[in-house]
């Protein structure tokens, strides 16, 4: 009976424990975010997703840190950085779909760093989300000139300002 009850409290103890390293990253990570250092901020809510890997709210905001602090290492042209936060932002989008706020913040990042072939893929995602959007139509159009694909991009070039080469006018 004394193991027994010996075994459960040092298991309280350690899930106490957990419970509160785990928090206390979440805290730290929201002082180093509200104090403007966005790296420190990345690399706690990192150390949180240790103790709770199932939490994909937090992974979600982890991400979204990676790419601002993704453009803040091209600011400050330290370009081998830049790669790791981006691949750690493709594998949250691999996790989680959905997010499109998201995918449209990193194809900004692909769009930055001349990432054609990768912008190209989130963009096709994204649109097939909105089609009707007309600054996603533009990266289309952009990325597909950029990849020599000029039959294409003429036509979504004549999409987007409301030109039917069949009727020779616009819409």
């Amino acid at each position: 009976v004394g193991v027994l009850l010996l075994t459960g409290a040092g298991y309280g103890l350690w899930q106490y424990q957990m419970n509160r390293n785990a928090q206390s990253f979440r805290d730290r990570a929201d002082e180093a975010k509200a104090a403007g250092d966005i790296e420190a901020a990345a690399n706690f809510l990192a150390q949180y997703l240790g103790f709770r890997p199932k939490d994909d709210e937090v992974r979600a905001a982890l991400a979204d840190l990676y790419c601002d602090v993704a453009k803040q290492k091209l600011e400050e042209q330290r370009y081998m950085e830049v790669g790791g936060y981006l691949r750690a932002v493709e594998n949250t989008l691999y996790k989680l779909p959905n997010l499109d706020k998201l995918r449209r913040k990193l194809l900004d990042m692909y769009m930055l760093t001349g990432q054609t072939s990768e912008a190209q893929d989130h963009v096709r995602i994204l649109l097939g989300n909105s089609m009707s959007d007309p600054e996603l139509l533009k990266f289309q159009a952009l990325l597909l000139t950029q990849q020599s694909k000029e039959a294409e991009a003429v036509t979504m070039y004549e999409q987007l300002v409301g030109y039917d080469p069949k009727a020779k006018a616009f819409d």
